[in-house]
């Protein structure tokens, strides 16, 4: 290869370069403008924050690493690893739309407002916590609709998800207008990861037994209330609570109406009607 095209080939390597590094630094710039803004317009409102860094993928997302949240009036900051907006609505007061991850969301429950919390959380073996959590929002104002799905996994602790889909709401005015809600879908639902265990680790040291005896125990109690109970839906709860406590699974409540049910017309219902109106259904794994 002549000189000519060496020079020239190095000329285009160090050009791509340069242009690579202008993009890279105009992202950085423009992901940390976006963070800022984002922060200012939701958790800002709770506190002042601060983060290490912040990048842009190619899909338009923004990931804020190390972000540090101090509550307004005083309390011990938190931590998140690793906060992921896929997507926010910045342009209206109230969002209609998000869907944003929190990784590796680090709380310390010495912290927490209420020392009977502190001790009982502390008897389980929880001084700290680390939790990752997911948020999935739709408010389509002119179809009046709102879709819903939070999800929150604690790290030795349990695994937490609500969904729900409502019409008939205009999130402006919710609060006034709440009794002509529509539901359409509900869905709660718990996994256990090791509450359970510690729960009937703390109640057997209390009461000096095992905790082979505790569990018995409480099974026993539950079919004494299941027993004296006369409505369907009481004993379906009850029924599964007792089946997590064999299984250690999962525990889940879902109200899928045949047609979507409004609020008001659920004032007064017996829990026998409730039920069958909006199809409740509990279960556990």
């Amino acid at each position: 290869m002549s000189g000519k095209k060496i020079a020239l080939a190095a000329g285009v390597v160090v050009v791509g370069a340069v242009i690579a590094a202008a993009i890279y630094l105009f992202q950085a710039r423009d992901a940390h403008q976006q963070a800022d803004e984002f922060l200012q317009h939701t958790i800002a409102k709770m506190g002042t924050t601060r983060y290490d860094s912040a990048q842009r993928s190619l899909n338009g997302s923004l990931t804020i690493k190390h972000l540090t949240v101090t509550p307004a009036g005083g309390g011990k900051p938190y931590k998140i690893r690793e906060l992921v907006v896929h997507r926010y609505d910045e342009q209206n007061a109230i969002p209609h739309f998000a869907d944003i991850q929190a990784k590796g969301i680090e709380i310390d429950m010495t912290q927490a407002p209420d020392p009977r919390a502190q001790l009982f959380l502390a008897m389980m073996g929880y001084q700290s916590l680390s939790a990752d959590m997911a948020l999935d929002y739709e408010y389509k104002p002119k179809a009046k609709t709102v879709s819903l799905r939070v999800r929150e996994a604690v790290k030795d602790m349990a695994d937490f998800e609500v969904s729900m889909d409502l019409n008939n709401i205009s999130i402006e005015t919710a609060m006034f207008t709440y009794p002509l809600i529509e539901i359409k879908q509900l869905k709660m639902s718990y996994r256990d990861r090791s509450l359970i265990n510690r729960i009937v680790k703390v109640a057997a040291a209390q009461a000096g037994t095992s905790e082979a005896v505790v569990v018995t125990k409480l099974k026993a109690d539950i079919d004494n209330k299941i027993a004296q109970n006369t409505e369907p839906l009481r004993t379906m709860v009850l029924t599964q609570v007792k089946k997590l406590l064999d299984t250690r699974g999962s525990l889940t409540l879902s109200m899928t109406p045949h047609q979507p049910v409004r609020i008001s017309d659920l004032q007064g219902i017996a829990p026998s009607q409730l039920a069958e109106r909006l199809n409740i259904n509990v279960y556990s794994d």
